[in-house]
């Protein structure tokens, strides 16, 4: 996928991220690592995307690189469908 994903898939993940790590700032740009997403939490966030936007996101794809929103929608739009 080329551009910017969904604005529907991010602020689906942005609102997820925000619940998971009780943040009322979160903005799509910033690190959720940084922001204090733990491991823990990030596997939340992915697994609560995954079953709210009904796909499929390892998260070893992610790599190691700074995970912001903006990366898990981009993910999130070229994923395939969660497997029953």
């Amino acid at each position: 996928m080329t551009g910017p994903p969904p604005a529907a898939v991010v602020a689906e993940i942005l609102t997820i991220a925000r619940q998971v790590l009780g943040l009322p700032v979160l903005g799509a740009d910033d690190d959720l690592v940084a922001a204090g997403a733990t491991s823990l939490a990030m596997l939340r966030i992915v697994a609560t995307a995954c079953r709210s936007l009904d796909i499929d996101i390892a998260p070893g794809s992610l790599g190691g690189a700074p995970v912001t929103v903006n990366v898990l929608a981009r993910a999130a739009a070229t994923a395939g469908p969660l497997r029953p």
